[in-house]
């Protein structure tokens, strides 16, 4: 069974409101909700480039989202990871730093 009828909920739209967006009538976004009739290859892209979801995800088609990775590429992320975390740590011992001088100086009238 498809998931077009609940993945265009969740996006907030209308039968009506996707129809016009795919250039198709309602009645045939209704059809393809229920099963009656299921959309075509075309109708299918068109809908999900306007529901931002792969034709997959339309078709209820499980995917496997598991990343394989080298060691090397595996390592690299990892290094990234760490200079991430060092230059946020730099950053809020210098932001820490600035408010500690701002604390002490008082405005001059």
């Amino acid at each position: 069974m498809n998931k077009i009828s609940s993945i265009r909920k969740q996006t907030g739209l209308t039968q009506s409101e996707l129809a016009e967006k795919i250039s198709q009538t309602q009645q045939n976004i209704s059809n393809w909700e229920s099963g009656k009739y299921e959309p075509d290859l075309k109708s299918l892209i068109d809908l999900s480039k306007v529901l931002n979801v792969t034709i997959e995800e339309l078709l209820g088609i499980p995917i496997d989202k598991t990343i394989i990775l080298s060691q090397e590429e595996y390592d690299g992320l990892i290094r990234t990871r760490d200079l991430i975390n060092s230059i946020e740590k730099k950053q809020k011992i210098k932001n820490n730093a600035e408010i500690n001088d701002n604390h002490g100086k008082k405005e001059l009238k």
